[in-house]
């Protein structure tokens, strides 16, 4: 089975958890979220893998940037996302990505 390598993070503004697929940013979500639990299932399931509590170069890359724009250094980021969802969903996200 694939792996989903996860990370938490102390965010200043709460806990969050990362995840990773294929080189590519799948989860950025509160700790603390009310549905973390099908949330997580949901994410799993569609991409027939399993969390594994491990770091990876996007995750890093992304805490980084995260970092960076807490400290008002940041105003965009540049990491590769993979959607998860509908082709609809999919596409709507994408769109959103080119608001400034």
């Amino acid at each position: 089975m694939e792996m989903i390598q996860v990370q938490y993070y102390q965010s200043p503004y709460g806990e969050l958890i990362f995840g990773s697929f294929e080189g590519k940013l799948c989860m950025c979500d509160w700790v603390n979220e009310k549905r973390r639990e099908v949330i997580d299932k949901r994410l799993q399931k569609a991409l027939h893998a399993d969390y594994c509590t491990q770091g990876s170069e996007v995750i890093a890359k992304a805490i980084l940037q995260l970092e960076e724009y807490f400290a008002r250094k940041r105003k965009a980021f540049d990491i590769p996302l993979l959607f998860i969802g509908t082709d609809f969903q999919k596409s709507v996200w994408q769109e959103l990505l080119n608001i400034p």
